[in-house]
């Protein structure tokens, strides 16, 4: 419980508006605590109580998964490094199914996001050699996981790794640096994508890696699992993306808050209807930004 006030109690401290307690059902890759072999397992939770995590079963992979996104066709997908994998909901087995980009020790795949609009699963890198870094975006294909790339994100100064990537029910895409969220024009005819700051900001004491996913079928709030440096824990934020100026908080802790590796989280494909009024809400709420 210690964990969880800690999480809450800065925003509240700052007199931040609380959002709107519409709870979604989102899955995520952790360490299970209890597995003697300290394996990483699928698991879901709800987002108005992230620290009881219902466990669905071990990925089978070594390593935690960079990211995590459900499909159109209703599918689980992960990716790791490089690798990218169908997930079994019903054991948690993770299935390679290719690679995205060829094994390299300098490029590897941050997150993964369904697009709606253009039905196609993008996924974030980050390539670093020696003093220089590029974010890139690659379209990712289902049944190979070959991917192809999209467009290079210039507007995104950290040299640092990125950490989430979420497409909102427009098809506007959205990543975030260790502070701020930027949202990301379509590419120009070069190649380029430009990403645009937001004006949302974390808590001034934390220092975030992590995911994102953006829940069509509720109120467009955007979930961030992370992990806390300067806490020492992993969290649940969610954004408010709609509220002019942005509006962020901690819902708590993810499980007991003992996993300091990179988290993500992925929310299941809501009904086309459900898109439809999503799309008119968050057409809305792009105007406000303009």
């Amino acid at each position: 419980m210690y964990r969880t006030m800690l999480c809450i109690a800065l925003p509240a401290a700052l007199g931040w508006l609380a959002m709107p307690t519409v709870a979604a059902t989102l899955w995520t890759d952790v360490p299970r605590p209890d597995d003697p072999e300290g394996r990483q397992w699928i698991a879901w939770f709800d987002s108005s109580s992230p620290w009881d995590l219902h466990w669905v079963g071990p990925t089978g992979v070594s390593l935690e998964m960079d990211g995590l996104d459900f499909a159109g066709n209703g599918q689980l997908y992960g990716v790791m490094d490089q690798t990218f994998f169908l997930i079994d909901q019903q054991t948690g087995n993770a299935q390679p199914l290719g690679y995205v980009i060829p094994p390299d020790p300098w490029e590897i795949l941050f997150d993964l996001s369904w697009d709606p609009v253009t039905n196609t699963m993008f996924g974030l890198s980050w390539r670093a050699t020696g003093s220089s870094s590029e974010h890139r975006l690659y379209t990712i294909d289902l049944e190979t996981g070959q991917g192809t790339l999209y467009g290079l994100i210039d507007g995104y100064t950290e040299w640092m790794p990125p950490g989430g990537l979420a497409t909102d029910a427009s098809g506007v895409r959205w990543i975030d640096d260790s502070r701020h969220l930027y949202y990301l024009d379509p590419v120009d005819p070069e190649g380029w994508v430009v990403a645009n700051q937001f004006p949302i900001y974390h808590s001034p004491d934390a220092c975030f890696i992590g995911g994102m996913t953006i829940d069509w079928a509720g109120n467009g709030l955007a979930y961030h699992a992370t992990v806390n440096l300067d806490h020492n824990q992993a969290e649940l934020w969610i954004y408010d993306l709609s509220v002019p100026g942005g509006n962020a908080y901690c819902a708590g802790t993810i499980g007991d808050g003992t996993s300091t590796l990179p988290l993500d989280v992925a929310i299941q494909i809501p009904e086309p209807n459900t898109l439809v009024a999503m799309g008119l809400l968050l057409a809305t709420a792009a105007r406000r930004r303009d």
